[in-house]
């Protein structure tokens, strides 16, 4: 899902502002830094709290940040599409480290 969203985004941005490529660079932006500034977090929980409720919690709060895009298009904004990528994309950063942590628990 999360690859759809990012494609789904580009295309979005492509249509809201076209023919812009600062507007494509700022969405990329505001995928990598969550993942530079959060991705750290997300380990840290996951030492500290169960993984499977934190994997539950993080998925319901990125349905829920999703719901966002909708209105970011029904208005045409493309900064409130930034802030939607960036807060949705903060949630991903913390849930890969998650995700990461459990694969080795079906392991043993």
């Amino acid at each position: 899902g999360d690859w759809f969203v990012h494609v789904a985004s580009l295309i979005a941005i492509e249509q809201l502002s076209p023919d812009s490529g600062t507007a494509i660079s700022i969405l990329i932006a505001t995928r990598m830094i969550p993942m530079i500034l959060f991705t750290s977090l997300g380990g840290a929980l996951a030492d500290i709290f169960d993984k499977r409720k934190l994997m539950i919690a993080l998925d319901a709060w990125n349905s829920f940040v999703a719901l966002f895009y909708l209105l970011a298009l029904r208005y045409k904004s493309v900064s409130f599409l930034y802030v939607v990528s960036f807060i949705r994309n903060s949630f991903v950063a913390i849930y890969e480290p998650i995700t990461r942590s459990i694969v080795p628990l079906f392991m043993e």
